[in-house]
């Protein structure tokens, strides 16, 4: 096979490179997965590498199961021996071939944010440490940042009384962690650090082992992550990096941009290879995007092109507060979904997750169905998640967080007092809940009631797992049967009841789907899938048609052909600056490169059609704000926008009067360096409708009429904008808006007459 045909040149290079250290920085849209999979595919068809012999990784699951089917369709049956996945799920992988170095067991639970945080307030109270001094989930924070860094419990600086005690919570936390043969997702990383940091045998095994190593979104890595890759690094330092400095955005979880920018230096005789052609956007989404991006100073210099046509012009729009923003949202989408645009082809983005709630109000008046990505996950549900706390005790006995959380669900008499002595007994005895739970019988101070409860949760928990070998759906079924939780839940009247029992079904349906689309499905295997589980992966397109909303970070490495963001608003995006940082040069620039980074990831994952909302007034932060627009609007080309003012903002003050480009937190001390030398107002300009139109022959309708032409479907007028009505009293005229209310009123301009606002009903088609 020709793994070189239909590749442009610049992805050409980046596949036939042999050895040595690789840079690729490729940007939006530009083919990346394609030049991975297709350098795998020829390592392995051409050059004679084993497939066993490559390792490639990437950030999300999603991407790794796209990566992998690709493969799979070039080399066959042959794929599947390649070591190909996610960062935690590949050093899961290791932990579990290789668990003695790192502490563990080969059945070790990998627990998710939810049991971290609470294993981490169970230590909280054991210390007796106060939660409001030191809440569990800025611990927890601590704790993950600390792990990013490679930083263990003795190994944080303590500057202060608060670092002192969350470093003492810290050190519990890591033996606890141990104790219950577990680890959260920052240990997956630093436990097989550590592992071949200390194991000088284990680490050359494995050097000999990967002949080339692939990263994928390689500026997202953070220092942990940069020193795997350099733990497993060969001599010949065949390492091939993709990536693109411009999306760098998640410096607040530890990535570090630098790590791109600075590889050819850290890696001496790197061939860099620049991937400048976007095959996904329109040229005017790409060049709008590019200008925002261009202003940072901390970038490599690229010049991203597009071959398609210059399309839709990018409409920027100005609404008088966020209900009239989510209200135009919403009619946008269900005009382009009567077009025939399905709403899992559009999406909705936000800088925080606060703005979803007025966004979702709109669509739920409008009958529109939607998923928020990243919300509350169904794994998540507190139904689903005890029936796993009990899969989970099967695979891994000393997993006390699991414990505990089905020691009385369903109930059966083992109440809170009875939880507590049982606990402080195991602590004492150092044995695992489970353990301890066998012989509750004999325990001084416990309820009989309790202690026999206790003794048959025991025995059960025994005699499902010695039902292991009969599969992961069929000893699911048995624990959710045998249990009581399925009695439980079926006694349950409560209106949320039976969505519950429904959420359990899924489940139970998921296990089983999932066993069988592996030849050897395990429990263990089908539990690391859940708890490795991201937001993004639950974004199935197979799903019922759904409109995703979701924060522009969750947006990372998915494309739509329309895109709506909203809060486009100096403040809001770029958002604003935290009082301690408001005064320090070099955090302030950090910061906005990242807000321009983030801006250009929203617009890049655009198709065809890009709105950018942003509004007079907006009611956030306990209180009504009155942002101007974004400085980035002010970076975009004029030939390639359109601007549209919508009713309620005609008459705002926000829009009438111009806003200092410099305005709120970011003001003080002056603009960060990357936005020196710019003055006066930011103004959002309507530019000439691009005279190509790529989608269709005639030219798209300007965002009012698209709103308007909503409004009068929904109202059911036979007319739309733009068409011919007519009037007893002023007799033909032509529409020119249309205004939602109790009663849709037109404004229609009649010749001799002027312009005229009557309610609908009192006009009809010409």
């Amino acid at each position: 096979m020709d793994f070189t045909r239909d590749l442009s040149e610049p992805q050409r290079r980046a596949v036939l490179h042999g050895e040595g250290p690789l840079l690729v920085l490729a940007g939006a849209g530009s083919g990346k997965t394609r030049v991975i999979t297709y350098r795998v595919a020829r390592l392995c068809a051409e050059q004679g590498v084993a497939p066993g012999r490559v390792l490639a990784v990437t950030f999300t699951n999603k991407a790794a199961g796209e990566m992998r089917e690709r493969v799979r369709r070039l080399l066959g049956p042959d794929a599947s021996q390649i070591w190909l996945g996610t960062f935690h799920a590949t050093c899961a992988r290791l932990l579990r071939r290789w668990p003695g170095p790192a502490g563990l067991r080969p059945d070790f639970t990998i627990y998710d944010d939810d049991d971290s945080r609470t294993l981490i307030a169970r230590i909280l109270k054991d210390l007796n440490i106060d939660s409001t001094l030191c809440p569990p989930r800025d611990v927890q924070v601590r704790i993950d940042r600390a792990k990013q860094d490679g930083r263990g419990p003795n190994d944080v600086p303590v500057r202060s009384t608060v670092d002192e005690l969350a470093q003492r919570v810290y050190v519990e936390y890591d033996a606890r962690l141990r104790r219950h043969n577990a680890a959260d997702f920052g240990d997956l990383l630093v436990l097989a650090v550590r592992m071949l940091e200390q194991h000088e045998a284990l680490r050359e095994e494995l050097r000999g082992r990967f002949l080339h190593l692939l990263v994928d979104e390689f500026q997202d890595t953070n220092k942990i992550q940069f020193r795997l890759i350099e733990l497993l690094l060969n001599e010949p330092r065949n390492v091939c990096v993709v990536g693109d400095d411009d999306q760098s955005i998640y410096r607040w979880r530890g990535a570090e941009v630098k790590n791109i920018l600075e590889f050819d230096r850290r890696f001496p005789g790197t061939v860099v290879v620049r991937l400048e052609q976007n095959y996904r956007s329109t040229r005017n989404v790409l060049s709008s995007a590019a200008a925002v991006v261009k202003r940072n100073q901390s970038r490599h210099a690229k010049e991203l092109w597009t071959a398609n046509p210059a399309g839709e012009p990018v409409k920027v729009v100005l609404a008088g507060d966020e209900r009239e923003e989510a209200g135009a949202v919403a009619r946008l989408a269900a005009a382009a979904r009567a077009e025939g645009q399905a709403l899992a082809d559009q999406a909705v983005f936000y800088r925080i997750h606060a703005q979803s709630r007025v966004l979702e109000e709109a669509l739920r008046g409008r009958g529109i169905p939607y998923v928020v990505v990243g919300g509350f996950r169904f794994y998540e549900r507190a139904e689903v998640k005890s029936l796993l706390a009990y899969l989970r005790l099967l695979v891994n006995p000393a997993d006390d967080v699991s414990f505990l959380r089905i020691v009385n669900v369903p109930t059966r008499g083992v109440g809170k007092v009875s939880a507590e002595r049982l606990a402080d007994h195991a602590r004492a005895a150092g044995v695992p809940l489970c353990t301890a739970a066998a012989g509750a019988g004999d325990l001084e101070g416990l309820p009989s009631a309790g202690a026999r409860a206790l003794t048959a949760l025991s025995g059960q928990l025994s005699s499902w797992r010695d039902a292991l070998v009969e599969g992961p759906g069929e000893v699911a079924r048995r624990v959710f049967d045998e249990s009581g939780y399925r009695q439980a839940l079926e006694d349950d009247r409560s209106p949320e009841g039976e969505t519950r029992l429904q959420n359990v079904h899924e489940l139970l349906g998921s296990i089983e789907d999932w066993a069988l689309e592996h030849e050897e499905p395990t429990l263990s295997g089908y539990l690391e899938h859940v708890t490795l589980q991201t937001a993004v992966d639950e974004l199935d397109g197979k799903a019922a048609d759904r409109l995703p909303l979701m924060t522009v970070h969750s947006a990372k490495g998915l494309e739509f052909d329309t895109v709506y963001v909203a809060g486009m608003e100096d403040g809001l995006f770029p958002y604003r600056m935290r009082q301690n940082e408001e005064h320090d040069h070099r955090e302030q620039t950090a910061r906005l490169e990242e807000e321009r980074r983030l801006a250009y990831v929203a617009m890049t994952r655009a198709r065809r059609r890009l709105y950018l909302f942003h509004a007079a007034h907006r009611q956030l932060f306990g209180g009504v704000q009155a942002y101007p627009p974004s400085r980035f609007l002010g970076d975009l080309p004029k030939e390639a926008i359109e601007e549209a003012v919508l009713p309620g903002a005609r008459q705002a003050a926000a829009w009438a009067e111009p806003q200092p480009a410099y305005h709120g937190a970011w003001s003080r001390g002056g603009p960060p360096r990357g936005d020196r030398g710019r003055s006066g107002p930011v103004v959002v300009r309507r530019a000439p409708r691009a005279p190509q139109q790529p989608w269709n022959d005639a030219p798209p309708p300007s965002v009012e009429q698209e709103i308007c032409q909503e409004v009068a479907r929904e109202a059911g007028l036979s007319f739309r904008v733009g068409d011919k009505v007519r009037h007893v009293r002023f007799g033909i005229g032509r529409v020119v808006d249309i205004e939602e209310g109790a009663e849709v009123k037109v404004s229609v301009e009649f010749p001799g007459w002027g312009r005229k606002k009557l309610i609908g009903r009192f006009v009809e088609r010409a």
